[in-house]
């Protein structure tokens, strides 16, 4: 059964852990993708293309706490992060679009499925154009989503236990601008 995700006026922890990376990526940085066709840095910030994952450059993880800033500059625009992304393409993905519309979804075996369907949070992002914080807190099979500080869902899926993070556009350019990474309880 599919969960029903809730925007709650909850209180956002903060980051409990070790901060394993942080950056503004609003200048070069070694350890992070720079293809013009993929991923760039910008004056603006980290460009992130259509259909490409850019890996953050820390370790493999199973848990972690990963919170980015991203524009989406048309309503089309999906952006955001992935979390136990695979050298064979599997990965988790949470975003929004230039909309306000945040999705969760799975890659498993190349096939893509919502794991929550688009949702629209009102206010979101202001529409497009527009900075949103995105955080996923992620403890190995579960993980809780927020945006711009409220948290908006919840999930809990095993088919993927550990992987690498990164920034991804599956629709349109996306822009990011701040990241943090930490690992929860550590």
């Amino acid at each position: 059964s599919r969960p029903v995700p809730t925007a709650t006026a909850t209180t956002v922890p903060p980051i409990a852990g070790t901060v394993l990376y942080h950056h503004t990526l609003t200048a070069k940085v070694t350890g992070w993708p720079a293809n013009p066709t993929s991923c760039q840095f910008a004056n603006d910030g980290y460009h992130v293309h259509s259909g490409f994952i850019c890996p953050a450059p820390v370790a493999a993880k199973s848990n972690v706490d990963a919170t980015v800033t991203v524009n989406t500059p048309t309503g089309g625009t999906l952006g955001g992060v992935v979390v136990h992304h695979q050298a064979n393409g599997d990965t988790y993905f949470f975003a929004i679009d230039g909309l306000g519309h945040w999705v969760f979804a799975r890659v498993l075996n190349g096939q893509a499925t919502y794991l929550i369907e688009p949702t629209l949070i009102v206010p979101a992002n202001g529409g497009a154009g527009n900075s949103t914080i995105l955080r996923i807190i992620d403890l190995s099979d579960h993980f809780t989503f927020m945006v711009n500080g409220s948290v908006v869902g919840q999930y809990t899926d095993a088919a993927i236990l550990s992987g690498n993070v990164g920034l991804a556009a599956i629709s349109g350019e996306a822009v990011f601008t701040e990241i943090t990474l930490a690992q929860p309880g550590a």
